[in-house]
């Protein structure tokens, strides 16, 4: 399965126990990602290294790394309703909108 849609599956609560996306901090390899004022960031587990990765009106919840580490998936209002995106664990590249319309 591609990362960017095995994230986005995760970041939807559809891999693990049944029931709604936790608003948790996700782990994954050393780094946390978690919410904070509507943006997603990260930061090492010994809480240094704290890096913004998203910066938009719009509130971002809900990150979830990618089984790879590469990926966060996290749930946004940008374009109306809440979607799904991924961005790179770095940062940098706009966020991807990869929610399925029919």
């Amino acid at each position: 399965m591609h990362p960017r849609i095995a994230a986005a599956f995760r970041a939807a609560g559809c891999f693990g126990a049944a029931g709604p996306p936790r608003p948790l901090p996700d782990y994954h390899s050393g780094r946390i990602a978690f919410t904070y004022l509507g943006d997603i960031w990260t930061a090492d587990q010994s809480g240094k290294d704290v890096r913004r990765l998203t910066v938009h009106t719009a509130r971002d919840i809900f990150p979830r790394f990618s089984p790879d580490g590469k990926w966060i998936a996290f749930s946004s209002e940008r374009s109306g309703n809440l979607d799904v995106y991924v961005i790179p664990v770095e940062g940098g590249r706009a966020a991807v909108d990869v929610s399925f319309r029919g």
